[in-house]
Protein backbone atom coordinates (compact mmCIF):
# COMPACT_ATOMS: atom_id res chain seq x y z
CA UNK A 1 0.00 0.00 0.00
CA UNK A 2 1.17 3.50 -0.43
CA UNK A 3 -0.06 6.63 0.35
CA UNK A 4 1.03 9.67 -1.21
CA UNK A 5 1.49 13.28 1.04
CA UNK A 6 3.43 16.68 -0.77
CA UNK A 7 3.91 19.14 1.87
CA UNK A 8 6.54 21.68 2.81
CA UNK A 9 10.03 20.75 3.75
CA UNK A 10 9.77 18.78 6.89
CA UNK A 11 11.39 19.95 10.10
CA UNK A 12 14.43 18.70 12.08
CA UNK A 13 14.44 16.18 8.95
CA UNK A 14 16.64 15.30 6.14
CA UNK A 15 13.78 15.17 3.66
CA UNK A 16 12.62 17.05 0.60
CA UNK A 17 9.31 18.86 0.53
CA UNK A 18 7.83 15.69 -1.57
CA UNK A 19 7.10 12.67 1.04
CA UNK A 20 5.68 9.25 -0.01
CA UNK A 21 4.77 6.82 2.90
CA UNK A 22 4.97 3.21 2.25
CA UNK A 23 3.65 0.85 4.69
CA UNK A 24 3.86 -2.78 2.56
CA UNK A 25 5.02 -4.06 -0.75
CA UNK A 26 2.59 -5.15 -3.66
CA UNK A 27 4.43 -8.61 -3.27
CA UNK A 28 6.80 -10.40 -0.49
CA UNK A 29 8.64 -13.07 -0.83
CA UNK A 30 10.43 -15.27 1.84
CA UNK A 31 14.53 -16.69 0.78
CA UNK A 32 15.34 -20.03 2.19
CA UNK A 33 17.76 -23.10 0.77
CA UNK A 34 21.05 -20.55 0.27
CA UNK A 35 24.05 -21.97 -0.56
CA UNK A 36 27.35 -21.11 1.49
CA UNK A 37 30.31 -20.52 -0.27
CA UNK A 38 33.22 -21.79 0.50
CA UNK A 39 35.76 -19.37 -1.11
CA UNK A 40 39.09 -19.70 1.84
CA UNK A 41 38.52 -15.99 1.89
CA UNK A 42 39.10 -14.56 5.59
CA UNK A 43 37.54 -10.98 6.84
CA UNK A 44 34.80 -10.67 3.68
CA UNK A 45 33.94 -7.04 3.58
CA UNK A 46 31.50 -6.28 0.21
CA UNK A 47 30.78 -8.23 -3.04
CA UNK A 48 29.61 -7.12 -6.44
CA UNK A 49 28.85 -9.21 -9.72
CA UNK A 50 30.35 -7.55 -13.12
CA UNK A 51 28.81 -10.06 -16.00
CA UNK A 52 30.70 -13.35 -15.26
CA UNK A 53 33.04 -12.19 -12.08
CA UNK A 54 32.39 -12.43 -8.51
CA UNK A 55 34.24 -9.70 -6.91
CA UNK A 56 34.92 -9.77 -3.33
CA UNK A 57 36.54 -7.03 -1.43
CA UNK A 58 38.57 -8.78 2.01
CA UNK A 59 40.91 -7.65 4.59
CA UNK A 60 43.97 -9.54 2.74
CA UNK A 61 46.60 -7.04 2.68
CA UNK A 62 47.97 -9.33 0.19
CA UNK A 63 45.30 -8.62 -2.08
CA UNK A 64 41.94 -7.22 -0.87
CA UNK A 65 40.15 -7.98 -4.29
CA UNK A 66 39.44 -11.45 -4.88
CA UNK A 67 37.76 -12.40 -8.29
CA UNK A 68 36.28 -15.42 -9.06
CA UNK A 69 34.93 -16.55 -12.46
CA UNK A 70 31.25 -17.42 -12.52
CA UNK A 71 29.38 -19.70 -12.16
CA UNK A 72 31.97 -22.26 -11.30
CA UNK A 73 33.86 -20.33 -9.15
CA UNK A 74 37.27 -20.95 -10.58
CA UNK A 75 40.24 -18.52 -9.04
CA UNK A 76 41.32 -15.70 -10.64
CA UNK A 77 43.90 -14.00 -8.11
CA UNK A 78 43.58 -11.32 -5.67
CA UNK A 79 44.91 -7.96 -6.57
CA UNK A 80 45.58 -4.48 -5.03
CA UNK A 81 47.97 -5.11 -2.07
CA UNK A 82 47.82 -2.93 1.43
CA UNK A 83 50.72 -0.10 1.95
CA UNK A 84 51.69 3.69 1.28
CA UNK A 85 53.51 3.20 -1.88
CA UNK A 86 51.71 4.39 -5.47
CA UNK A 87 49.14 1.77 -6.29
CA UNK A 88 48.50 0.49 -2.66
CA UNK A 89 46.12 1.40 -0.24
CA UNK A 90 45.82 1.98 3.66
CA UNK A 91 43.03 0.74 4.18
CA UNK A 92 40.79 -1.96 1.85
CA UNK A 93 37.98 -0.49 -0.76
CA UNK A 94 35.21 -1.62 -0.66
CA UNK A 95 34.88 -2.96 -3.78
CA UNK A 96 30.77 -2.18 -3.87
CA UNK A 97 31.32 1.47 -3.48
CA UNK A 98 33.93 1.75 -6.49
CA UNK A 99 32.69 3.28 -10.10
CA UNK A 100 32.70 0.38 -12.99
CA UNK A 101 32.88 1.22 -16.71
CA UNK A 102 32.78 -1.20 -19.52
CA UNK A 103 35.17 -0.13 -22.71
CA UNK A 104 35.44 -2.23 -25.65
CA UNK A 105 33.75 -4.70 -23.74
CA UNK A 106 36.57 -4.72 -21.16
CA UNK A 107 35.80 -3.84 -17.25
CA UNK A 108 37.64 -0.57 -15.37
CA UNK A 109 38.05 -0.15 -11.85
CA UNK A 110 38.19 3.73 -10.87
CA UNK A 111 39.00 3.34 -7.15
CA UNK A 112 39.21 6.24 -4.59
CA UNK A 113 41.89 6.74 -2.33
CA UNK A 114 40.37 8.34 0.67
CA UNK A 115 44.11 8.27 2.47
CA UNK A 116 45.39 10.35 -0.75
CA UNK A 117 42.48 11.34 -2.97
CA UNK A 118 43.62 9.83 -6.23
CA UNK A 119 41.67 7.38 -8.25
CA UNK A 120 43.73 4.09 -9.14
CA UNK A 121 42.38 3.39 -12.94
CA UNK A 122 42.75 -0.84 -12.87
CA UNK A 123 42.47 -2.90 -16.17
CA UNK A 124 40.58 -5.84 -14.91
CA UNK A 125 40.80 -7.78 -18.28
CA UNK A 126 44.61 -6.36 -18.75
CA UNK A 127 45.27 -7.56 -14.84
CA UNK A 128 43.72 -11.05 -15.13
CA UNK A 129 45.55 -11.91 -18.24
CA UNK A 130 48.90 -10.75 -16.98
CA UNK A 131 48.11 -11.77 -13.38
CA UNK A 132 49.31 -8.81 -12.20
CA UNK A 133 47.72 -5.28 -11.36
CA UNK A 134 47.54 -3.41 -14.57
CA UNK A 135 46.72 0.19 -13.28
CA UNK A 136 47.54 3.99 -13.45
CA UNK A 137 46.53 6.89 -11.53
CA UNK A 138 44.14 9.35 -12.65
CA UNK A 139 45.16 13.28 -12.95
CA UNK A 140 42.66 14.61 -10.84
CA UNK A 141 42.79 16.79 -7.79
CA UNK A 142 40.02 15.34 -5.44
CA UNK A 143 39.68 16.37 -1.90
CA UNK A 144 41.05 14.02 0.83
CA UNK A 145 38.99 11.80 3.30
CA UNK A 146 35.81 12.08 1.58
CA UNK A 147 32.77 10.21 3.27
CA UNK A 148 32.29 8.90 0.01
CA UNK A 149 32.35 9.65 -3.96
CA UNK A 150 31.01 8.57 -6.71
CA UNK A 151 32.21 9.16 -9.93
CA UNK A 152 29.08 10.11 -12.27
CA UNK A 153 31.47 10.18 -15.91
CA UNK A 154 35.22 10.40 -16.44
CA UNK A 155 35.18 14.06 -14.91
CA UNK A 156 32.44 14.63 -12.69
CA UNK A 157 32.53 13.86 -9.33
CA UNK A 158 29.29 13.76 -6.65
CA UNK A 159 31.10 14.52 -3.44
CA UNK A 160 29.99 13.99 -0.22
CA UNK A 161 32.22 15.61 2.68
CA UNK A 162 31.69 16.01 6.41
CA UNK A 163 31.73 19.34 7.85
CA UNK A 164 35.11 20.22 10.18
CA UNK A 165 32.37 19.88 13.83
CA UNK A 166 30.79 16.98 12.29
CA UNK A 167 27.49 18.03 12.32
CA UNK A 168 26.40 17.98 8.71
CA UNK A 169 26.84 16.15 5.31
CA UNK A 170 27.68 18.23 2.47
CA UNK A 171 27.48 17.62 -0.86
CA UNK A 172 28.47 19.27 -4.00
CA UNK A 173 29.53 18.48 -7.83
CA UNK A 174 33.60 18.62 -8.77
CA UNK A 175 33.68 18.97 -12.43
CA UNK A 176 36.74 20.48 -14.79
CA UNK A 177 34.92 23.62 -14.32
CA UNK A 178 35.10 23.98 -10.21
CA UNK A 179 32.52 22.62 -7.64
CA UNK A 180 28.64 23.51 -7.38
CA UNK A 181 26.09 22.82 -4.92
CA UNK A 182 22.27 22.04 -6.84
CA UNK A 183 19.01 22.28 -5.51
CA UNK A 184 18.48 19.59 -4.25
CA UNK A 185 21.69 18.32 -2.76
CA UNK A 186 21.19 22.29 -1.04
CA UNK A 187 18.22 20.57 0.72
CA UNK A 188 19.39 17.46 2.14
CA UNK A 189 22.85 19.36 3.42
CA UNK A 190 20.65 21.93 5.70
CA UNK A 191 19.88 18.49 7.99
CA UNK A 192 22.47 18.98 10.94
CA UNK A 193 22.74 17.36 14.17
CA UNK A 194 24.29 19.27 17.53
CA UNK A 195 28.02 18.61 18.05
CA UNK A 196 29.38 15.67 19.99
CA UNK A 197 26.69 13.50 18.85
CA UNK A 198 26.50 10.18 16.74
CA UNK A 199 26.95 11.59 12.65
CA UNK A 200 25.44 7.89 11.99
CA UNK A 201 22.22 9.89 12.16
CA UNK A 202 23.34 11.56 9.36
CA UNK A 203 24.91 8.61 8.01
CA UNK A 204 23.31 7.34 4.08
CA UNK A 205 24.35 4.74 1.38
CA UNK A 206 24.64 6.30 -2.02
CA UNK A 207 24.14 5.13 -5.56
CA UNK A 208 24.04 6.86 -8.98
CA UNK A 209 22.19 5.81 -11.69
CA UNK A 210 23.75 6.82 -14.98
CA UNK A 211 20.00 6.11 -17.24
CA UNK A 212 17.51 8.62 -14.68
CA UNK A 213 21.07 10.91 -14.02
CA UNK A 214 19.66 9.78 -10.57
CA UNK A 215 20.77 9.89 -6.84
CA UNK A 216 19.25 7.42 -3.79
CA UNK A 217 20.53 7.72 -0.62
CA UNK A 218 19.24 5.32 2.24
CA UNK A 219 19.75 6.63 5.21
CA UNK A 220 21.27 4.47 7.98
CA UNK A 221 19.52 5.96 11.29
CA UNK A 222 16.26 7.58 10.32
CA UNK A 223 13.18 5.92 8.56
CA UNK A 224 13.71 6.89 4.78
CA UNK A 225 15.22 7.38 1.31
CA UNK A 226 15.48 10.21 -0.70
CA UNK A 227 15.99 9.75 -4.42
CA UNK A 228 16.64 12.96 -6.62
CA UNK A 229 18.41 13.88 -9.80
CA UNK A 230 21.34 15.76 -10.34
CA UNK A 231 19.83 18.70 -12.52
CA UNK A 232 17.04 18.98 -9.72
CA UNK A 233 14.28 18.32 -11.66
CA UNK A 234 12.97 15.36 -9.34
CA UNK A 235 12.87 15.36 -5.62
CA UNK A 236 11.14 12.29 -3.35
CA UNK A 237 11.41 11.66 -0.42
CA UNK A 238 10.40 7.50 0.41
CA UNK A 239 9.51 7.07 4.17
CA UNK A 240 8.74 3.08 5.41
CA UNK A 241 6.43 4.44 8.24
CA UNK A 242 3.85 6.75 8.57
CA UNK A 243 5.56 9.51 10.33
CA UNK A 244 9.41 10.88 9.40
CA UNK A 245 12.30 10.28 12.01
CA UNK A 246 13.25 13.34 13.73
CA UNK A 247 16.98 14.11 14.05
CA UNK A 248 16.37 15.17 17.71
CA UNK A 249 14.62 12.47 18.88
CA UNK A 250 16.86 10.09 17.53
CA UNK A 251 20.06 11.60 18.30
CA UNK A 252 18.92 12.10 22.17
CA UNK A 253 17.62 8.30 22.09
CA UNK A 254 20.06 6.04 24.04
CA UNK A 255 22.34 4.33 21.91
CA UNK A 256 21.42 0.53 22.53
CA UNK A 257 18.31 1.73 21.87
CA UNK A 258 18.48 3.37 18.90
CA UNK A 259 17.53 1.96 15.97
CA UNK A 260 19.08 0.97 12.52
CA UNK A 261 17.40 1.52 9.48
CA UNK A 262 19.17 0.90 6.44
CA UNK A 263 22.58 -1.56 6.07
CA UNK A 264 23.13 -1.35 2.40
CA UNK A 265 21.63 -0.31 -1.12
CA UNK A 266 22.56 -1.35 -4.57
CA UNK A 267 21.28 -0.29 -7.84
CA UNK A 268 20.31 -1.60 -10.94
CA UNK A 269 19.04 -1.02 -14.52
CA UNK A 270 15.36 -0.88 -13.78
CA UNK A 271 15.35 -0.13 -10.21
CA UNK A 272 17.52 -0.16 -6.68
CA UNK A 273 17.31 -2.46 -3.84
CA UNK A 274 17.84 -1.59 -0.19
CA UNK A 275 18.71 -3.84 2.74
CA UNK A 276 16.27 -2.95 5.79
CA UNK A 277 16.51 -3.47 9.09
CA UNK A 278 14.66 -1.32 11.27
CA UNK A 279 15.72 -2.77 14.83
CA UNK A 280 17.39 -1.44 18.16
CA UNK A 281 21.10 -2.31 18.43
CA UNK A 282 20.87 -3.74 21.26
CA UNK A 283 18.51 -6.20 19.43
CA UNK A 284 21.03 -6.48 16.64
CA UNK A 285 24.10 -7.15 18.54
CA UNK A 286 21.94 -9.68 21.26
CA UNK A 287 20.64 -12.14 18.29
CA UNK A 288 17.03 -11.10 18.64
CA UNK A 289 16.54 -8.80 15.99
CA UNK A 290 13.59 -9.20 13.52
CA UNK A 291 14.81 -10.65 9.80
CA UNK A 292 16.06 -8.00 7.05
CA UNK A 293 14.39 -6.97 4.30
CA UNK A 294 15.94 -6.88 0.69
CA UNK A 295 13.12 -3.85 -0.73
CA UNK A 296 13.15 -3.00 -4.03
CA UNK A 297 12.02 0.45 -6.06
CA UNK A 298 11.62 1.48 -9.17
CA UNK A 299 13.85 4.82 -10.22
CA UNK A 300 10.64 7.00 -9.62
CA UNK A 301 10.21 5.56 -5.70
CA UNK A 302 7.41 2.86 -6.53
CA UNK A 303 7.48 -0.02 -4.28
CA UNK A 304 7.85 -3.05 -6.57
CA UNK A 305 8.67 -5.99 -4.31
CA UNK A 306 10.73 -6.81 -1.22
CA UNK A 307 12.67 -10.23 0.31
CA UNK A 308 12.26 -11.51 3.58
CA UNK A 309 15.88 -12.78 4.60
CA UNK A 310 16.57 -15.80 6.43
CA UNK A 311 20.10 -14.78 8.08
CA UNK A 312 21.67 -11.39 8.52
CA UNK A 313 23.92 -9.98 6.22
CA UNK A 314 25.91 -6.77 5.41
CA UNK A 315 26.54 -6.67 1.37
CA UNK A 316 24.64 -8.27 -1.58
CA UNK A 317 24.19 -7.94 -5.39
CA UNK A 318 22.65 -10.05 -8.23
CA UNK A 319 24.12 -12.18 -11.10
CA UNK A 320 20.93 -11.39 -13.60
CA UNK A 321 22.48 -14.00 -16.06
CA UNK A 322 21.85 -17.03 -13.53
CA UNK A 323 19.01 -15.56 -11.31
CA UNK A 324 21.45 -15.55 -8.47
CA UNK A 325 21.44 -13.70 -5.57
CA UNK A 326 24.74 -13.17 -3.45
CA UNK A 327 24.76 -12.48 0.16
CA UNK A 328 27.57 -11.63 2.65
CA UNK A 329 28.18 -11.26 6.42
CA UNK A 330 31.42 -9.46 7.56
CA UNK A 331 30.15 -10.18 11.08
CA UNK A 332 29.90 -13.79 10.27
CA UNK A 333 32.32 -13.69 7.52
CA UNK A 334 30.56 -15.97 5.29
CA UNK A 335 28.70 -15.53 1.80
CA UNK A 336 25.76 -17.27 0.53
CA UNK A 337 23.95 -17.94 -2.67
CA UNK A 338 20.04 -18.10 -3.57
CA UNK A 339 18.27 -18.50 -6.70
CA UNK A 340 15.88 -15.83 -6.99
CA UNK A 341 15.55 -16.45 -10.66
CA UNK A 342 11.53 -16.77 -10.49
CA UNK A 343 11.36 -13.49 -8.60
CA UNK A 344 12.76 -11.53 -11.02
CA UNK A 345 10.74 -12.88 -13.88
CA UNK A 346 7.81 -11.78 -11.62
CA UNK A 347 9.06 -8.18 -10.89
CA UNK A 348 9.23 -7.43 -14.81
CA UNK A 349 5.24 -8.31 -14.66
Amino acid sequence: MLCACYDSKPSDSMAFDKVVYIDSFPKSYRLEKGMRLNLQLVGVESLLVKDSMLIVSTSDKNGYWSFWKLPNYEDLGKYITGGKSDKEFVYSPRVANQYFVKQANKWNARIYDFNTGNILSMNIYNTLDCNKLVANIEKYELPRGLYSLICVDSSSFLCRQIDGDYTQLSRFMLTNKGKSVFENMEMLNQASIDAGYDFNILGTYCRYDSGTNRVVEASMDLNHINLYSLDSDFRLTICCGKQLDKIREVQHTERRRKKIVYNYLSSYTDFFAALYQNDTQENIYSGKAKAQTIQFYDWNGKPLMEIVLDRRINSFDIDFSTGYLYTLSYEQDEMYVYDIGEILQDIKQ
